[in-house]
C-alpha cells in the first residue's frame, strides 16, 4: 500500500487518507499488470538453459542433469581470456565434472592435459575437447592423456596383493 511508504504524520493526514482511498485501488490495478507483465516476459529454467547453450555452441544434450547444464554455463560466462594453465585446468575441470592437470610442453608447442580424477575416459570428453578448442591459444596443440591401470602393474602380484579389488574390476581397469 501507498501509505506504508510515506512518514506516519504525512499518512494520518485527513486529506491524504481519503486520497489513498480513492487511488488505491488503481495502484492495485497497475501492481496486478506490472507482475502479468513481468511473468510473461519471464522464462522457466529449462528454457533459458536452452537458450544460453544454443548461445555458448554447446551441444543438444538433454541428458545432462540441471546442474551439469547450469555448471557448464556458469563455466563458459565467468571464462576470460587469457587463459593460464591453472585457469585452463579448473575450466576443463568444471566442464568435465572432473580434475585435470595440465603440463607444457614449450619445445614442441603442446599441453598434455592429463584426467586425474579417474581411470579411463572421462564421461564428458567431447566437452571437454570442444571446451578446450574454445580456450586454448592457437599455437598450442593438445594432447590428452588418460589413466589406466596395466597389466604390469599386476605383473608378480598374488591374490593377496590385490585383495579388496574384484576380478571384473582388474578386467575393466586392464581391457
Amino acid at each position: 500500500m501507498i501509505k506504508d511508504t510515506l512518514p506516519k504524520f504525512v499518512a494520518e493526514i485527513p486529506e491524504m487518507a481519503a486520497l489513498f482511498r480513492a487511488e488505491q485501488p488503481e495502484l492495485d490495478g497497475i501492481e496486478e499488470e506490472a507482475k502479468a507483465w513481468a511473468k510473461e516476459f519471464s522464462q522457466p529454467t529449462e528454457r533459458s538453459f536452452a537458450i544460453f547453450e544454443e548461445f555458448f555452441g554447446f551441444p543438444k544434450n538433454d541428458t545432462l542433469s540441471p546442474e551439469k547444464r547450469r555448471e557448464r554455463i556458469l563455466a563458459r560466462l565467468y571464462f576470460t581470456a587469457p587463459i593460464t594453465k591453472k585457469g585452463m585446468e579448473e575450466q576443463l575441470g568444471k566442464i568435465g565434472g572432473i580434475p585435470v592437470s595440465i603440463t607444457e610442453n614449450a619445445d614442441e608447442q603442446t599441453i598434455t592435459v592429463r584426467f586425474t580424477g579417474q581411470m579411463g575416459i572421462p564421461r564428458y570428453l567431447d566437452d571437454i575437447k570442444k571446451e578446450m578448442e574454445l580456450i586454448r591459444p592457437f599455437h598450442i596443440v593438445p594432447v590428452y592423456e588418460y589413466l589406466f591401470i596395466t597389466l604390469g602393474e599386476y605383473a608378480g602380484k598374488t591374490l593377496a596383493d590385490i585383495k579388496g579389488r574384484t576380478i571384473g574390476a582388474c578386467a575393466e581397469s586392464i581391457a
